[in-house]
C-alpha cells in the first residue's frame, strides 16, 4: 500500500519539478536562445520520458494501469507550446502499448494509448485556440486535466464493450485517483511556472477587478451547465434505480420460483418411490406369506426383504393381503427392525384415516399404482411419503398390494440430493447464489456444492415477509435476497448489490462521463462564439468610437456577423453622417456671423488716411489683420487737444465675437476718459474700474 502511495505520488510531483526545471534552463541558459521549435521539440522528448516512468510507475489492477501518465503530455503542451505536448504524447502512447509485453496490462492497452496521444492533442489545440499562445490559468489546466482524464475513462468503455462488466469495474477503481491525480498535477505545475514567472495573480485581486462580458458569461453558462448536469444525473439516477430495483426483485423472484418448482417436483417425484415398490413386488407373493406365517407363528418378513427395503432406502414396508373395505398391513415392517412388527393385535386397517384410505384404490381396480404427497401418515400421525403397487397372483387376480414410505430424515435427504443435482453451478445473474435450508438454516442444497452443510452466510437484523426483496449481508457483501418456505425447508436467492445495481451505476457513469465531454465542448463552442460574434465586434465598435470621439469623423463602423450589429453599424454611421452635418451648418452659420462681426469691428476702428489732411506735422497709418475673422486686437487715435494726439494699440484676451465686444466696450471708455482726465494715468484707472465691474471672467 505505502509503495503504491509513493508511486502516484512521484507520478504527481515529477512533472510540476520538470516543468520548473525546463523553465529556469530557458531562461537562464543557451536553451532560451535556441528557435522556438527546438526548445519544444527538448520539452516534449523530456515529458514523453516522463510519460513512459509514469507507465512504470502504474499500480496493477485487472489487467490494467492505474497511473498519472497523461498528466505529462498535458503539462508540456499547456506550458510550452502545442508541439511540445503532442511529441509527448506520442511518446508516452507508444511506450504504453508495447510495454504489455513486459508488464502484462493488456485490458486497457488501447485505451491507455489513444487517451497519451490525445492528451497532447488536447494540450496543443488549448494553448493554441483557448489560450491563444499563453500559458492559462491554473485552475483551467485544472479542469483540463479533469476532463482529459475523464475522456480516458471513456476511452476504456468504447475500446472493451466486449467485457462490460470488467471495464466498468476497473473504471470505478481508477476513476477518482487518476483523474484527481492528473488534474492536481497539471494544477500545480502550471501554478508553479506562473509564480516563478511572476504570472500569478491573487484571487482576492481578480475578485475586485470588473469582470467582462466575456467573464460574465462564462460564470452563468457555468453555472447552468452544472445545474443541468446535477439536475440530469438526479432525474436518471431515480429512473435507473427504480428500474434496477423492479428488474432485482423480479430476477429473485423468477429464480426463487424456479427452485419452489424444483422442490415440489423433487418432493413429489413419484416415479422415484414407485419404481422402489414396484422392484420390491417381484420379491412379494401373499401366498408366500401366508405359508410363512404359518411356518414360523409369526408375521415377519424375510430379512432378505428388510435388506432389499433398506437397501433401497425405504423407511417402511407394509403389506396388505385384499380383505376389501376391512384391509389391514397384515404383514409389516420397518428398515430398523428394532422398532417392532405389527401383529395381529396392531393390525392397522387402511380405513381408519383419510390418508391411509386413499390406497384402497389399489383393491378395487380404480389403479393399479398409487403415490401419496409428503403428508402426516395415519397410524403414527408423523410426516411421511407413501407409495403403492397393486400385488397379483399368476391368474391375474388382485390378491392385495405393498406400500412403501419414506420418513422425515429420508425424505429431507432424498429432496436434498435432487435440488443439489437441480441448482448445482446455477447462479442468479452472474454472481448471485441459491441457498435451500433446512429450518435450523443449515443448507442442505446450493449453488456452489461447497456450501452445503454450512450456515447460512445471511446476516439481517430483521423479520420479512417471504417474496420481499431484503438487503442483507452475505460473506460480507452487500447483497439483495428474497426467500421462500416449501414444506420443510427455506429457499433464498441472493444477488449482491454491485450487479443488481450495475445497469443503474453504468449507467449514471457513462451518462456523468458524456455530459462532462459534451457539456464542455458546447461550453468551448458557446464561448468561441460569443467571442467572434460579441466580444470582438464590441471591441471593434469601441474602437471605432473612440477614434470618433477624437475627432476623426472619417471613422466608417462597417459589423456584417449578426442583424443587431449591422443595425448599430449603421445607427453609428447615420449619427456620425448627422453630426458632420451639424457641424457643417453650424460651421456655416458662424462665418456668416463672423462676417457680419468682421464688418461692425472693421467699421469701429479707424480707416480714412490720412485722417487729418489739414496736419501737416505728422502722418499716420494704421491696419489690423484678425487671426480670425474677429478678435480681441484693436487700435484708435484721437486728438486730445489742438496740440496732442492720443494713440492706442491693445489686445483683449480671447478670440472671436466675445473678445471683440469687449474691445469696442474698451475701447469705448479709454478714447472717452483720455479726452476728460487731466492723465493718462487716470484715465486707464477709470477705465480699469469700469471693465471690472461686473465682470467675473
Amino acid at each position: 500500500m505505502l509503495v503504491n502511495i509513493v508511486k502516484i505520488g512521484l507520478s504527481i510531483l515529477l512533472p510540476i519539478v520538470l516543468s520548473i526545471t525546463l523553465y529556469m534552463m530557458d531562461k537562464k541558459t543557451k536553451i532560451g536562445k535556441m528557435k522556438l521549435i527546438y526548445r519544444q521539440i527538448i520539452a516534449g522528448v523530456f515529458f514523453g520520458g516522463l510519460a513512459c516512468l509514469a507507465t512504470e510507475f502504474g499500480i496493477k489492477y485487472n489487467g490494467a494501469l492505474l497511473n498519472i501518465r497523461n498528466a505529462a503530455p498535458l503539462t508540456a503542451g499547456l506550458i510550452f507550446g502545442g508541439p511540445a505536448g503532442i511529441i509527448a504524447g506520442v511518446i508516452g502512447g507508444i511506450y504504453r502499448f508495447v510495454s504489455t509485453y513486459w508488464n502484462g496490462q493488456v485490458f486497457s492497452q488501447v485505451a491507455c494509448t489513444i487517451g497519451c496521444i490525445l492528451a497532447g492533442i488536447i494540450s496543443a489545440f488549448a494553448h493554441r485556440y483557448l489560450f491563444k499562445g499563453k500559458r492559462p490559468m491554473a485552475i483551467y489546466a485544472f479542469a483540463i486535466g479533469a476532463i482529459t482524464e475523464v475522456l480516458h475513462m471513456l476511452l476504456v468503455f468504447v475500446t472493451r464493450m466486449d467485457d462490460i462488466f470488467r471495464a466498468f469495474n476497473v473504471v470505478t477503481k481508477c476513476e477518482f485517483p487518476m483523474i484527481i491525480g492528473v488534474a492536481l498535477s497539471v494544477f500545480l505545475s502550471v501554478l508553479s511556472v506562473q509564480i516563478i514567472a511572476k504570472e500569478f495573480v491573487s484571487v482576492r485581486t481578480r475578485l475586485k477587478r470588473k469582470k467582462t462580458i466575456a467573464q460574465l458569461f462564462h460564470i452563468y453558462l457555468l453555472g447552468s451547465v452544472i445545474v443541468a448536469f446535477v439536475a440530469t444525473l438526479l432525474f436518471t439516477f431515480a429512473i435507473q434505480d427504480g428500474l434496477a430495483n423492479s428488474n432485482t426483485k423480479e430476477l429473485l423472484t423468477l429464480n426463487l420460483n424456479d427452485v419452489e418448482n424444483s422442490v415440489k417436483e423433487n418432493s413429489n417425484d413419484d416415479e422415484a418411490l414407485l419404481s422402489k415398490a414396484r422392484l420390491l413386488t417381484k420379491e412379494i407373493s401373499i401366498k408366500e406369506l401366508y405359508d410363512r406365517e404359518k411356518e414360523i407363528g409369526g408375521v415377519k418378513l424375510t430379512e432378505e426383504l428388510i435388506q432389499k427395503c433398506q437397501y433401497y432406502g425405504i423407511d417402511e414396508i407394509h403389506i396388505a393381503p385384499n380383505d376389501g373395505e376391512n384391509t389391514k398391513t397384515r404383514f409389516s415392517s420397518f428398515t430398523e427392525p428394532e422398532k417392532g412388527i405389527y401383529d395381529g393385535n396392531t393390525q392397522f386397517s387402511f380405513k381408519d384415516s383419510e390418508q391411509a384410505k386413499a390406497f384402497l384404490g389399489l383393491l378395487d381396480g380404480r389403479y393399479t399404482e398409487f403415490a401419496q404427497e409428503f403428508r402426516l401418515n395415519g397410524a403414527e400421525n408423523k410426516p411421511f411419503k407413501y407409495a403403492g403397487v397393486t400385488l397379483k397372483d399368476a391368474d391375474g387376480n388382485i390378491t392385495g398390494f405393498i406400500q412403501v414410505g419414506f420418513g422425515k430424515d429420508k425424505y429431507l435427504e432424498y429432496v436434498s440430493d435432487k435440488l443439489n443435482e437441480a441448482i448445482k453451478n446455477r447462479r442468479v445473474g452472474q454472481s448471485g447464489e441459491i441457498y435451500v435450508c433446512n429450518k435450523t438454516f443449515e443448507i442442505v442444497a446450493a449453488s456452489n456444492p461447497e456450501k452445503v452443510g454450512q450456515k447460512i452466510p445471511v446476516k439481517t437484523d430483521k423479520e420479512y415477509k417471504e417474496k420481499t426483496v431484503i438487503k442483507a449481508v452475505n460473506d460480507d457483501v452487500q447483497t439483495y435476497l428474497m426467500f421462500s418456505r416449501v414444506e420443510e425447508f427455506y429457499l433464498i436467492t441472493t444477488l449482491p448489490e454491485s450487479e443488481a445495481m450495475f445497469s443503474r451505476n453504468l449507467s449514471l457513469t457513462l451518462l456523468a462521463f458524456m455530459e462532462i465531454i459534451v457539456l464542455t465542448a458546447l461550453f468551448i463552442h458557446v464561448s468561441y462564439l460569443l467571442k467572434t460574434t460579441v466580444v470582438d465586434s464590441v471591441h471593434k465598435v469601441n474602437k471605432s468610437l473612440s477614434q470618433i470621439s477624437s475627432g476623426n469623423l472619417d471613422v466608417h463602423v462597417n459589423l456584417q456577423k449578426s442583424e443587431e450589429f449591422v443595425m448599430l453599424s449603421n445607427d453609428i454611421n447615420l449619427t456620425v453622417d448627422t453630426l458632420k452635418g451639424f457641424i457643417e451648418e453650424a460651421k456655416h452659420r458662424m462665418e456668416k456671423e463672423l462676417e457680419v462681426a468682421h464688418q461692425i469691428q472693421s467699421s469701429s476702428l479707424p480707416s480714412m488716411f490720412p485722417p487729418y489732411p489739414t496736419k501737416k506735422e505728422f502722418d499716420i497709418y494704421a491696419t489690423m489683420n484678425a487671426a480670425k475673422e474677429v478678435g480681441g486686437d484693436f487700435y484708435d487715435f484721437f486728438l486730445i487737444d489742438r496740440n496732442h494726439l492720443a494713440f492706442l494699440i491693445a489686445d483683449v484676451s480671447g478670440k472671436g465675437i466675445p473678445a471683440a465686444l469687449f474691445m469696442m466696450k474698451a475701447k469705448t471708455l479709454i478714447k472717452n476718459l483720455s479726452k476728460s482726465k487731466p492723465t493718462i494715468a487716470d484715465a486707464f484707472n477709470e477705465a480699469n474700474k469700469s471693465l471690472c465691474e461686473n465682470n467675473e471672467a
